[in-house]
């Protein structure tokens, strides 16, 4: 069967993705009743996401289980230095595995074994099983998973920068095979997990190694003829570097039992889903669904695919602004992309929505007026995308769209205009509307109160008595 006939069938990592959500959306995101759910949003805006740019044949969820793994059995000290995960995290994994169920989304934890480990056997599987495994994280540990028709979608910043790797692309960023990156792993240790390694040895020195000997076993086997420090260092913390190896290693044979026919995604069960999204006030996402093809609404017209940039302004093979990778009829309602990329008629210099940084100056976007059409941001992705964005700048106009409204209206405006450089602008609404005006203030203090973040405004006192009435100054 041809590669491109082939069926895909999505792995996610459930940890690593809901842990990602939940520092990448504030904490200040709760129910009436104080619940916290600013996890689950995220992982559900990102499952959505998913559904929407990549249509999945098959789909499942891994989780660690809650008690001391193998790894623990080998290395006592395994994981030992991290610190346990926020009474706030923990409280939202049952609320996501709720929802999973409500998606119809089978989902898999199992004692004595980590959520890589049931993802590497489940990419075994699905590989004899003839399907394309693609697994998507936050955790680049599932790299040494890489092969032939073998994906991996990885989170790099937030919840909303996703890069796609094939054994190709590890090639090309890091020089390393797959075997190669539980060697590189184990030279270089990992202090979020406590994975000793040898010292003296860090990232770079462990690439440059790997690219000369070729494996952890070939290094320690000529460590005689690495000068300096480093080959000392080598040939007294053998046994640290093979215990490392060991516990980098993923299990391919978890004892699961592959029933990928049970796994189709079929859509999820409205009732249960939406009763769980009401009780949980994610009222954005309920809107959205309501109007998506999951529930037989109408299918908009699919937006275009906006890679993200690279500093020479050319788009690394693999990095998307998303999922996407192609255009597809879209089941859920899309968000257009905030900020106009480098190429587009709108953001060149010559452009109506032109603001650049280009020898030191400044530009600030021209006022409103004729023609100026800025994207609204009307939804809790659109607001975290954006604040993504603007986390990554030196250097973003703010001001008040006071062109949209009448000068009688003034003292109290009903949208924010934003822009960081080399983008377009973009509009948010400040009165009640799909973004809740609590979660809209927490999101923009955090980037607004960044000593090292400069703010270049226009008509600033009224500005200033907004954002103080805020508590932002």
């Amino acid at each position: 069967m041809r590669q491109q006939d082939r069926e895909r069938f999505y792995i996610l990592d459930g940890h690593s993705l809901a842990y990602r959500a939940f520092f990448a959306i504030p904490i200040t995101l709760t129910t009436k009743e104080g619940r916290h759910t600013n996890a689950v949003m995220g992982f559900t805006n990102m499952l959505l996401r998913l559904l929407q740019d990549e249509a999945p044949a098959y789909l499942a969820v891994t989780f660690d289980y809650p008690a001391p793994t193998f790894r623990h059995h080998i290395y006592g000290d395994y994981k030992a230095t991290r610190q346990k995960a926020p009474p706030e995290m923990s409280e939202q994994f049952p609320l996501i595995k709720e929802i999973l169920t409500a998606f119809r989304i089978p989902f898999f934890e199992l004692e004595g074994y980590e959520a890589d480990d049931l993802i590497g056997t489940l990419v075994r599987e699905a590989q004899e099983a003839g399907l394309i495994p693609v697994i998507v994280t936050a955790d680049a540990d599932t790299f040494q998973l890489l092969g032939p028709g073998v994906e991996i979608l990885i989170t790099r910043r937030g919840i909303s920068q996703i890069e796609r790797y094939n054994q190709e692309k590890l090639q090309a960023d890091y020089g390393l095979t797959a075997e190669q990156w539980i060697d590189f792993k184990a030279l270089k240790g990992d202090s979020s997990d406590n994975i000793p390694g040898i010292p003296g040895v860090g990232e770079k020195t462990a690439l440059l190694l790997l690219q000369e000997y070729g494996s952890l076993e070939e290094i320690i086997r000529r460590s005689a003829e690495i000068k300096g420090r480093v080959g000392e260092s080598i040939a007294c913390n053998v046994d640290r570097a093979l215990l490392g190896k060991k516990l980098v290693i993923i299990n391919r044979h978890v004892p699961l039992s592959f029933s990928p026919e049970k796994w189709r995604f079929c859509g999820p069960d409205r009732q249960p889903l939406m009763a769980v999204l009401r009780r949980l006030e994610l009222n954005n996402i309920i809107k959205n669904l309501e109007q998506s093809s999951l529930f037989g609404g109408a299918v908009p017209t699919p937006l275009p695919v906006v890679p993200a940039p690279s500093p020479q302004g050319k788009t690394p093979q693999g990095r998307t602004n998303g999922f996407a990778q192609r255009s597809r009829p879209l089941p859920v309602v899309a968000q257009a992309s905030l900020f106009k990329e480098e190429g587009d008629a709108e953001s060149r210099p010559d452009g109506p929505l032109s603001c650049s940084l280009s020898d030191g100056e400044k530009h600030v976007p021209p006022p409103c007026g004729a023609g100026f059409h800025p994207d609204i941001t009307q939804s809790l992705t659109g607001l975290t995308d954006l604040m993504e964005k603007l986390k990554q700048a030196d250097t973003f106009a703010l001001l008040l769209d006071t062109a949209a409204i009448s000068a009688s209206t003034r003292s109290n405006p009903e949208w924010l205009l934003v822009a960081a450089a080399g983008s377009g602008v973009a509009r948010l609404p400040l009165g009640e509307g799909m973004i809740p005006p609590a979660m809209l203030w927490s999101s923009l203090k955090s980037v607004l109160q960044n000593p090292d973040i400069k703010i270049v405004t226009h008509d600033y006192e009224p500005l200033y008595k907004l954002l103080a009435s805020r508590g932002i100054e």
